[in-house]
């Protein structure tokens, strides 16, 4: 199994698969991408990836950090109590995910709207 971890350090999403990684002894290589020198916006970054943040796994990509630790956990530590099976348990962490996602970097977005994707702004 290959897995490949493309960050950015001072990022939260980034840093929070980073972490999960960690905390469940996953083996992932992990690929800095330096967001100030423009590296995520240079062709070889962009045939990997369309944003800075990227995981593969044996070819398959996904991006956004929520999706990539829950499919993490599912994939490799299902039953793990830090994303749970049971139904609201899940649910009450689910909750929390999406509303970091809905309402929090709406507000970073609104004060540092200058991160720059391939798509505009992130």
């Amino acid at each position: 199994m290959s897995l490949q971890l493309y960050h950015t350090t001072f990022s939260p999403p980034s840093r929070v698969v980073r972490i999960i990684v960690k905390q469940l002894g996953i083996n992932a290589e992990e690929k800095e991408v330096s967001l100030l020198t423009g590296e995520h916006m240079k062709p070889e970054f962009l045939s990997v990836s369309k944003l800075y943040f990227e995981f593969v796994d044996d070819g398959f990509a996904l991006w956004e950090s929520r999706s990539i630790i829950t499919y993490l956990v599912d994939k490799l530590a299902p039953g793990n109590s830090i994303y749970p099976t049971e139904l609201q348990a899940r649910a009450i962490v689910n909750r929390w995910l999406f509303w970091d996602a809905g309402i929090i970097f709406k507000m970073i977005n609104r004060r540092f709207p200058s991160i720059r994707t391939p798509f505009g702004c992130y």
